[in-house]
């Protein structure tokens, strides 16, 4: 008996130590221009939050409780502010030091709590269970970085 739980302890502390996330994205169902001002039109709001709401656990999100979702759109970052029924979604254009510019329809849009991004390239060695997300995106530059065979591989930018 005291084997099975020493396996089923082991078990469970092998669920927990692969609980990374991976970056949540959509498209643009429109372009727009650098200087448009109304809401963004995307694919899908599933993992779109407006502040203020809680964040799933175990799920897209922060547990301690995000309060900001950012969208990098090439490499903009937006920050949300509300999210209607109709995949709109209301942001503030060029956030986190980033600047405005336009978008094609059909754009990748990656959305996730602003705790997901990081304002810092990452360098050496790196090791994915101990990554809370994948990919790394670093702003302002909207760099992409893959954890790879242990070390941080450079992916471009959005």
């Amino acid at each position: 008996m005291r084997t099975l739980q020493i396996i089923a302890l082991a078990i469970m502390g092998a669920a927990c130590t692969f609980a990374q996330a991976t970056f949540p994205s959509t498209t643009l169902s429109r372009a727009v221009t650098a200087t448009y001002s109304g809401p963004l039109a995307v694919a899908s709001t599933t993992n779109i939050l407006p502040p203020g709401l809680p964040v799933e656990i175990n799920g897209v999100g922060d547990p301690e409780g995000a309060t900001m979702y950012v969208l990098l759109v090439d490499t903009e970052a937006m920050c949300v502010y509300n999210v209607d029924k109709h995949n709109n979604v209301y942001v503030i254009r060029g956030c986190q030091g980033t600047q405005t510019q336009a978008h094609a329809a059909g754009a990748k849009v990656y959305t996730g709590p602003a705790s997901y991004y990081s304002f810092n390239d990452p360098g050496g060695s790196c090791n994915p269970p101990a990554i809370r997300v994948l990919p790394h995106i670093t702003l302002p530059s909207g760099n992409i970085w893959q954890c790879t065979g242990g070390v941080w591989v450079f992916q471009g930018q959005n």
